[in-house]
């Protein structure tokens, strides 16, 4: 049986991690913004993925988002149930969870809980050339 260790997931350093949270949260402070909710999802080979991994270090299969506060610690929620164990293994989040069926509330609450229920919050879509966001009923739920 094969085991798979944080080692069969070769990623950049800590240090890289760090200065790309610095980046994000130096964008944050000068939008005034006091998080970044970033969409992800599978299309393309999941490419539209790619602002989630760069924070994470983790490509879902089907779609995700990444709860990102100015101040403390991110969560990432992951589409499916059956993902979770594995995106626990590879991302660099230590708060990987599942995002339920309704993540656009997932999303709501866990605001709510790192007390960001009120001021701005920058929503990241999958490409804004395109016009690519989150689903609109996971936008509604959120807002």
């Amino acid at each position: 049986m094969l085991e798979l260790t944080t080692d069969s997931f070769p990623r950049f350093s800590s240090a890289e991690f760090t200065r790309r949270e610095q980046l994000a949260r130096e964008l944050m402070r000068r939008a005034d913004l006091r998080a970044l909710i970033i969409f992800g999802n599978s299309g393309i080979n999941r490419h539209n993925q790619a602002n989630v991994f760069w924070l994470t270090h983790y490509l879902d299969l089907h779609h995700s988002y990444l709860i990102f506060p100015r101040e403390g610690a991110p969560t990432l929620l992951v589409g499916l149930i059956n993902h979770v164990p594995n995106a626990r293994k590879i991302s660099v989040i230590a708060d990987t969870r599942w995002g339920t069926y309704e993540p656009g509330k997932a999303i709501r609450e866990r605001l709510r809980e790192i007390e960001i229920a009120r001021g701005r919050v920058g929503m990241v879509g999958v490409n804004a050339s395109f016009g690519m966001g989150m689903p609109y009923q996971h936008f509604a739920d959120v807002r």
